[in-house]
């Protein structure tokens, strides 16, 4: 079989009011600043965790930034209530608040190399969009977006005050003669915060517009987090496994994962759309690491319902027919439904029936961030 790679405005009209998955890649391909693969591992080469505190990473056996500073920060409350004198752990906090916003400072300090209008452009054609990083290059976007187009509201599903509203079908509805278009952070993302009392909420700009808001805005997040008030809502690194513990103690992420995931593929009389079955993956390698998304998105469905999907994936237009081949097996073995069998009495998982993979050149026009305005 040859296989193709297509620039993205060719194969476009097939993906129009469908789901998109961003994976670290997207994020890459803005700007290699955002290439922190490992958090942890990047303040501990750079020295800014302290041995007490990798002790701490050790005894959860994790790597998760946010477990550790809810841990610490509930214990900071206990031994205040409780009259505890423990400048200890209180330090601890601080030292990996301060470690996790020097690295997001860092990464973040090139917000100008954001084109917001050409990502604009590309992320309008899908319905359901979710990026797994939790940077801010979709979230300044949609700021942007929603300032400027005409068409569409993208709408994170938190509401006035920054206050998660769980309704993804009251979400769907259009506002204003717009059309809704959901984005929503499996992984998190750095402006959702919990607070003590631990409300979610969404970190929103305090100034209403300006060439600034991206400054803004990540400033802002980073105020909260240096006020003790809040701590940062995201899944850092680890296995699928530790993932999932992480999804299922936040609120919102668990209803990301167990509500609006699965249903981006399920065709919805109520809110049409001209291509609910089909699935757009730019920058994202599928790894173990990330199975749980996969096995939440076909979780609902049933039967023949997705026969003839067309998934499209962002490749470098310098793959070999070898490295699409293995790619094309991959994407096939990976999305299979999970249908019972009556006469065996167990789950089997089928192949879904005239699967195309569509591979397009992730740099080709119209494609990210690669748009003609």
């Amino acid at each position: 079989m040859n296989y193709i790679i297509h620039n993205w405005d060719d194969i476009k009209d097939h993906f129009e009011d469908s789901t998109l998955i961003l994976g670290n890649g997207a994020s890459r391909n803005v700007s290699e600043d955002f290439n922190y693969k490992n958090l942890k591992k990047e303040a501990e080469d750079r020295g800014l965790l302290s041995q007490d505190v990798l002790k701490l990473f050790k005894t959860f056996d994790t790597t998760d930034f946010e477990l550790i500073l809810r841990t610490l920060f509930y214990a900071n409350l206990v031994n205040v209530d409780l009259g505890i004198k423990d400048n200890q752990s209180t330090r601890a906090y601080k030292s990996i608040s301060n470690a996790l916003i020097t690295l997001v400072r860092d990464v973040h300090s090139n917000y100008a190399k954001v084109n917001f209008k050409n990502i604009g452009k590309f992320i309008e054609n899908f319905s359901f969009i979710f990026p797994l990083n939790y940077d801010l290059i979709i979230y300044w976007t949609i700021l942007y977006l929603n300032e400027n187009n005409k068409n569409n509201v993208y709408k994170d599903c938190f509401g006035y005050g920054g206050k998660f509203n769980k309704s993804l079908f009251s979400e769907r509805y259009p506002e204003n003669n717009k059309t809704s278009r959901i984005v929503a952070y499996p992984h998190g993302m750095l402006a959702l915060n919990k607070n003590k009392t631990g409300q979610e909420l969404k970190v929103a700009r305090k100034k209403p517009d300006g060439d600034n808001l991206s400054c803004e805005l990540l400033e802002e997040i980073l105020s909260n987090w240096e006020s003790q008030e809040y701590s940062p809502i995201f899944v850092s690194e680890g296995t699928s496994g530790k993932k999932i513990e992480t999804i299922e103690r936040s609120r919102y992420l668990n209803t990301v994962y167990k509500e609006y995931i699965p249903n981006a593929l399920i065709p919805s009389t109520t809110f049409e759309r001209k291509n609910p079955k089909n699935l757009t993956i730019f920058g994202w390698a599928l790894g173990e690491q990330d199975e749980h998304i996969i096995k939440a998105l076909i979780s609902k469905v049933r039967g023949d319902s997705l026969n003839n999907m067309k998934i499209a994936y962002s490749v470098s237009s310098k793959y070999k027919q070898e490295q699409l081949a293995g790619l094309d097996l991959k994407i096939k073995k990976i999305f299979k439904i999970k249908t019972w069998n009556s006469d065996k009495k167990d789950y089997e998982y089928l192949d879904i029936k005239n699967l195309e993979i569509l591979f397009f050149d992730r740099d080709s026009l119209g494609s990210w961030k690669n748009n003609a305005i």
